[in-house]
C-alpha cells in the first residue's frame, strides 16, 4: 500500500486499468485457444469421422449388394448380372482405399492392419461369391446351396467388421462433439469468472485510486481556503505528507507556502515594532525641537524689545544734548 500511494496518478491509473486490461486479454486468448480446439474438432468431425463413417456404411451395403447380385446369377443364370456384382466390389474397394489412406496419414499400424484383413476377406468372399454363382450353373441347385450357406456367413462377418469401422468413426465423431460442447462450456464460465474478476478488480482500483487521491488533496482544498482566509495556523495531518508523487508535491508545496508565508507576516511584525519604535523617537525629537525654537523666538523678542528700548533712549538723549 505504501509504494501505491507513493506512485504518480498517471502510473496509478495506467496499473489499474492495465490489470483490467490483461484480464480481459487473457480472455480473449483462451477464448481464441478453446474456439480454435473446438474449431479443429468441429473440422475432424465434418472433413474425417462423418464421412467415413458413411463410407463405412456404404461398404457394408456393397456387401449386401455383392450378395444380391451373385445370388441372382445363381438363381437367374444370367451373367450379365456379373457386371453389377463387380460394380458394388469396386465400391467396396473404393472404401477400402480410403481407410487404408487415413489411417496411413494418421500412422494408426493397428487400424491400417484390420482394413487390410478386412479387403483380403472381403477378396476371399466375392472370389467364393462367383464360384458360388458358376457352381449354380454348371452344377446345380444342390451343389450351389452347400457353397451359399458358408458365403452367407462370411458376409454376415463381413458386415459386422465394416459396421465396427462404422462405429468406431461414429464413436470419434461423438467424443468430437462433446469435446466442442466442453471447450464451449469452459470458455462461457471462464468468461464469466474472469468477467466478475474484472469487475471486482476494477472497482477496487477504482476505489483505492479515488480514496488515495482525494484524501490528500482535502486537505490540500483546507490548508489552500485557510490561507486564503488568512489562517496561517492549519497543519497537515504527517501521513498525507508523506504521499509520493504529484498529489504528495502540491500538498507539500502548499505546506512551504504556508510556512514561507507565516516567516514573511513574522518579519512584517518585527519591522513594523521596529518603524513604530523609530516613529516614537522621531516624535519626542520633534516635540524638544519644538520646545527649543519657542524659547529661541522668545529671546528674539526680548531683544527686539531692548533694542527698541535703547534706540527710544538714545533718540531721547540726542534730543537732549541739542
Amino acid at each position: 500500500m505504501n509504494i501505491f500511494k507513493n506512485m504518480k496518478i498517471g502510473l496509478r491509473l495506467g496499473l489499474g486499468f492495465g490489470a483490467v486490461m490483461l484480464i480481459f486479454a487473457a480472455v480473449i486468448i483462451i477464448t481464441i485457444l478453446s474456439l480454435k480446439t473446438a474449431t479443429n474438432s468441429a473440422k475432424h468431425v465434418a472433413g474425417e469421422s462423418l464421412p467415413f463413417a458413411l463410407l463405412a456404411d456404404e461398404m457394408a451395403f456393397n456387401v449386401v449388394q455383392v450378395q444380391q447380385f451373385l445370388t441372382d446369377v445363381s438363381a437367374t443364370h444370367d451373367t450379365e448380372v456379373y457386371k453389377e456384382a463387380e460394380d458394388a466390389a469396386k465400391g467396396f474397394m473404393q472404401g477400402i482405399t480410403k481407410f487404408k489412406d487415413m489411417f496411413k496419414r494418421k500412422n494408426d499400424a493397428k487400424s491400417l492392419k484390420e482394413i487390410e484383413d478386412l479387403e483380403a476377406a472381403f477378396n476371399k468372399f466375392y472370389e467364393s461369391g462367383k464360384y458360388m454363382a458358376n457352381v449354380y450353373i454348371t452344377q446345380g441347385i444342390e451343389a450351389g446351396n452347400k457353397i451359399m450357406e458358408e458365403l452367407d456367413k462370411t458376409a454376415e462377418t463381413l458386415s459386422k467388421k465394416t459396421a465396427e469401422f462404422k462405429r468406431i468413426q461414429v464413436d470419434e465423431a461423438n467424443v468430437n462433439a462433446n469435446g466442442i460442447v466442453r471447450v464451449v462450456y469452459k470458455v462461457q464460465i471462464i468468461q464469466f469468472v474472469l468477467g466478475i474478476v474484472a469487475m471486482l478488480l476494477g472497482g477496487l482500483i477504482a476505489f483505492f485510486i479515488t480514496i488515495s487521491i482525494k484524501r490528500p488533496l482535502s486537505q490540500g482544498i483546507l490548508l489552500a481556503e485557510a490561507i486564503a482566509e488568512g489562517d496561517l495556523t492549519c497543519k497537515i495531518d504527517k501521513a498525507v505528507l508523506d504521499i509520493g508523487g504529484e498529489v504528495g508535491h502540491l500538498i507539500r508545496g502548499l505546506g512551504k507556502m504556508s510556512d514561507s508565508l507565516k516567516d514573511s507576516l513574522m518579519q512584517i511584525e518585527m519591522l513594523a515594532a521596529r518603524l513604530a519604535s523609530v516613529s516614537e523617537e522621531l516624535s519626542a525629537s520633534s516635540v524638544q525641537i519644538a520646545k527649543g525654537a519657542e524659547s529661541q523666538t522668545q529671546k528674539a523678542s526680548q531683544v527686539a524689545t531692548a533694542s527698541t528700548e535703547m534706540s527710544a533712549t538714545i533718540v531721547e538723549i540726542a534730543r537732549s544734548t541739542s
